[in-house]
């Protein structure tokens, strides 16, 4: 107890700086934490919008390749596949923070208004 005591009550080695300016170094940090959730959520962003394009592309391709497969889709199909990846579109853009909602919910209202026009063209049922 006693080593503790002489330890603790002993002179510090540390040098013993005057001049820091404590409030300035923990506005500095939290600057910096503010700048770096910043490139987290464009980092986020960018990587929702990659995958919801290359999901995007694939679906197209696999479509493409499937309809060269097995049979040809009629133009509403068509419109109905790029409707499907049109609203998938919107919604990734609406979830990376690039749209808000409002402006989603009205673009996929025009996408389905387009769609629905196809419908009454070629004559289908949804």
């Amino acid at each position: 107890m006693i080593k503790f005591l002489r330890w603790f009550f002993s002179p510090s080695k540390k040098p013993i700086i005057d001049h820091v300016d404590v409030y300035s170094k923990l506005q500095e940090l939290e600057d910096r934490i503010k700048v770096l959730e910043e490139e987290n959520i464009e980092t986020t962003n960018s990587l929702y919008e990659f995958s919801n394009s290359l999901e995007a592309r694939i679906d197209i391709l696999t479509l493409e390749n499937w309809t060269q497969k097995m049979y040809e889709l009629d133009d509403f199909e068509k419109a109905l596949a790029h409707f499907g990846t049109r609203v998938d579109i919107i919604i990734a853009l609406e979830m990376g923070g690039k749209i808000n909602g409002g402006t989603a919910y009205k673009e996929i209202k025009e996408e389905l208004k387009e769609l629905k026009k196809a419908k009454k063209h070629y004559g289908k049922d949804l």
